[in-house]
């Protein structure tokens, strides 16, 4: 399909096994083999990061092929685990590479911006040299938020730093501790929260700090929205950004991972529709979480996550969710 609008997943693979080749051959990497990348690429989706980043690491260095970083709008793309992270750096990639800089820790002086997971309050507090060099850069950040509920049964699956908030069957009723929430940088200090809903909410809200932190741009993007509207995110992105719109917006590759069940972007859509993660609650428990959300009622409302006003009510009426 060539026409303005299309929605293309076809030869993805193909393309990202192509960036990945010449990286290997430029000695810029060490990157996955054809049959890993069948498997990475099928991790995004669902909003979870991959175990081994090599693609993501590939497609964030193939936009800095040429250092000439100063041409390029600089974007930082910033949110908790399993927000999607990597989907919109996958997307914002094909759709955009030769007029972005992609920005990250793991990068090198020319764009060394901060962890993507990093909570911005904290980074001010602990290393705010850092947030001032994105400042002075004029870097965009793009933001990723998830709904409450549904980040809490991925993240339950895909913890990665919050692997002990996780463990136990009392995981959503007891302190969280995050011992990187400015990343492995030094000077980072660890943070404990009540509770993961509370770590959600903490973390969901600083990205709205950041422009009063000095951050002259802050595009926030829920991750449910690119997984059903991914065209119109993109064309957002891309007006707010002064960006040209390829003739097709291309989709990331078919997803799955390594960890917890394959999602594929039809999956994603359908659990996100139909809330299906609701399942996953004991109905004691969503009562519990839902109560713990209740003290940070400006943080649901300003990003329209309502589930837990709503899912009530069908509580009191009797409804499929799991009974302890």
């Amino acid at each position: 399909a060539t026409s303005i609008g299309t929605l293309r997943i076809r030869d993805t693979e193909k393309i990202m096994l192509a960036i990945l080749t010449t990286l290997s051959l430029l000695g810029l990497c060490s990157c996955a083999t054809a049959g890993n990348l069948k498997a990475e690429g099928k991790s995004m989706w669902d909003g979870s990061d991959t175990e081994d980043d090599n693609l993501l690491a590939a497609l964030v260095r193939a936009s800095r092929i040429d250092l000439n970083v100063g041409q390029r709008k600089g974007i930082q793309i910033m949110g908790l685990q399993d927000t999607g992270t990597n989907l919109m750096t996958t997307m914002m990639m094909f759709n955009f590479e030769n007029q972005i800089s992609l920005w990250d820790s793991s990068h090198g002086n020319a764009t060394h911006g901060v962890w993507k997971h990093a909570n911005p309050e904290a980074l001010v507090e602990q290393v705010p040299d850092v947030v001032r060099r994105l400042s002075e850069r004029n870097v965009t950040i793009v933001a990723m938020v998830r709904n409450p509920l549904s980040w809490l049964q991925s993240v339950h699956k895909a913890p990665y730093e919050l692997t002990t908030c996780v463990a136990g069957d009392d995981w959503l009723n007891r302190s969280c501790t995050h011992n990187v929430p400015c990343g492995y940088v030094s000077g980072s200090k660890a943070a404990t929260f009540d509770n993961l809903a509370s770590l959600w909410a903490h973390w969901t809200r600083s990205y709205g700090m950041l422009k009063a932190l000095g951050v002259q741009q802050v595009i926030t993007v829920r991750y449910e929205d690119l997984v059903l509207y991914p065209e119109e995110v993109m064309t957002e992105i891309a007006e707010k950004l002064q960006l040209r719109m390829p003739q097709t917006i291309t989709l990331a590759a078919a997803p799955a991972k390594t960890h917890g069940e394959a999602l594929g972007r039809e999956d994603a859509m359908r659990k996100i529709n139909e809330k299906s993660y609701l399942v996953d609650f004991m109905e004691n428990s969503l009562k519990m979480v839902c109560g713990q959300l209740t003290k940070f009622p400006d943080v649901q409302k300003l990003h329209s996550y309502d589930d837990c006003r709503g899912e009530l009510s069908l509580l009191r009426k009797g409804s499929f969710l799991r009974r302890s």
